[in-house]
């Protein structure tokens, strides 16, 4: 690089978009550093529409790999659109890449204004940093997310990954593995968990006292599903069983709500053996405990809520016994021996029996 008399290359060039078009100019140095100005004219990339002017600022370029390893894009005053919203974007957002680590940092300040709705929303100090198996070629990354989310109607939410989001593949749509924490107002908290790349978990604690309220686990794709009619949920408190009185015992739950809506938990003891002081622990999770503390039947009663509806009562009976329950048998039977039964005792087992 030859500081203080670099060279200008003028830029002045129009890039086709799948229709529309990008008009680029300005100068660059022979590092290839400098400014460049960019106005969009209706440019549509994969379904997205971009209108008005940018500014891309280099300022720093890998001359090996012609990587451009520290920039920023300032827009004054973006138009996107797509088949369902409009919206007005302007703000600013930097791009470093670490070569030698494979890591590129994206932070960013952006507001948005929607005309239709007249929501306006801001990304305060958003920061996103992928870390690639090869910068170069890259087949996979990690990615974090940090950031402050304000919305002009639904107050604020701060965003940060706990555990790094895993992308098995570039085009993967969505995480393999992961958590990420979304913390509202009167610390509020909702905890997305990546099972897989088709799988996720949601916590919600709503009213930040440290329990949850509701769980639920979806299909990714169902995140972004449009809300229509409401479906009754169903409880599902699981089968009757017996279990060993004076040990603890959590119950399963495999309640479920046909639109994946987030489900809320009433458990609530119908019955129990006569002169029982047992009661069940932590009646409002989805896997609630209770400690037998007599031989008998308890009877368990479940409701699920949606928010908009409730399941109808699902019960179940456990039926606690002094000492460990006898396993529970099948009827069987088999002959000890070759398949022509020739000289063998024929066995039978029957539960009745036991």
């Amino acid at each position: 690089m030859r500081r203080g008399s670099a060279s200008k290359i003028p830029i002045d060039e129009t890039v086709t978009c799948d229709s529309g078009s990008v008009s680029v100019s300005g100068e660059l140095t022979d590092s290839g550093t400098d400014s460049l100005d960019l106005v969009y004219h209706e440019c549509r990339l994969t379904g997205v529409t971009f209108s008005g002017i940018a500014q891309w600022n280099i300022h720093a370029l890998d001359l090996t790999s012609d990587i451009v390893t520290d920039s920023n894009y300032r827009f004054p005053n973006l138009t996107i659109s797509d088949a369902q919203t409009t919206l007005y974007i302007g703000g600013v957002f930097g791009d470093r890449i670490d070569v030698t680590n494979n890591r590129e940092t994206i932070t960013s300040n952006i507001v948005t204004l929607n005309p239709s709705t007249g929501d306006r929303t801001k990304a305060s100090n958003l920061i996103i940093s992928d870390v690639y198996d090869s910068i170069y070629y890259p087949s996979s990354y990690k990615e974090t997310i940090r950031s402050t989310l304000f919305h002009s109607a639904h107050s604020h939410v701060e965003i940060e990954t706990t555990t790094d989001l895993s992308y098995p593949t570039m085009s993967a749509a969505y995480s393999s593995a992961g958590v990420m924490l979304l913390k509202g107002a009167n610390n509020s908290l909702l905890v997305l968990h990546a099972i897989s790349d088709t799988q996720l978990s949601m916590s919600l604690d709503s009213d930040g006292d440290g329990s949850y309220d509701a769980w639920l686990t979806l299909a990714w794709p169902d995140i972004d599903t449009t809300p229509g009619q409401n479906s009754v949920p169903t409880a599902n408190a699981g089968s009757d069983r017996k279990i060993q009185a004076g040990l603890a015992y959590r119950l399963n739950n495999n309640s479920s709500d046909p639109d994946t809506d987030f489900l809320s938990y009433v458990l609530s003891l119908l019955s129990v053996p006569a002169g029982s002081h047992t009661q069940l622990s932590e009646a409002t999770s989805p896997t609630p405990q209770i400690t037998p503390d007599l031989d008998g039947d308890y009877v368990i009663s479940l409701v699920v809520n949606d928010a908009e509806s409730s399941s109808t009562p699902a019960t179940i009976t456990l039926t606690a016994v002094n000492g460990a329950p006898a396993p529970s048998l099948q009827a069987w039977s088999t002959y000890q021996g070759n398949p022509s039964h020739t000289g063998y005792v024929h066995l039978q087992l029957n539960p009745a029996n036991f």
